[in-house]
């Protein structure tokens, strides 16, 4: 797999799926094999943005969201 559309996901587990499943969807295709190589990383335990955004937890989501994209660019 040469190129791949590398998706970090996690930060809402349905919001990932859906995702997933519209890129199906709305991909013209005529047979499987012309479907978007893709990987989805679900990282669920990544500390919730929601709560560092508010101001409501210290623990930032971004030192993981770092790791996550350098390991789909490997």
């Amino acid at each position: 797999m040469e190129k791949f559309l590398g998706i970090v996901g996690g930060l809402g587990s349905l919001a990932s799926s859906h995702l997933y499943d519209l890129i199906i969807h709305k991909t013209l295709v005529k047979c499987d094999q012309d479907h978007i190589d893709m990987v989805i990383f679900n990282h669920a335990s990544i500390p919730d943005r929601t709560s560092f955004i508010l101001g409501k937890s210290d623990q930032s989501p971004l030192p993981e969201l770092k790791k996550d994209v350098e390991m789909l660019s490997l």
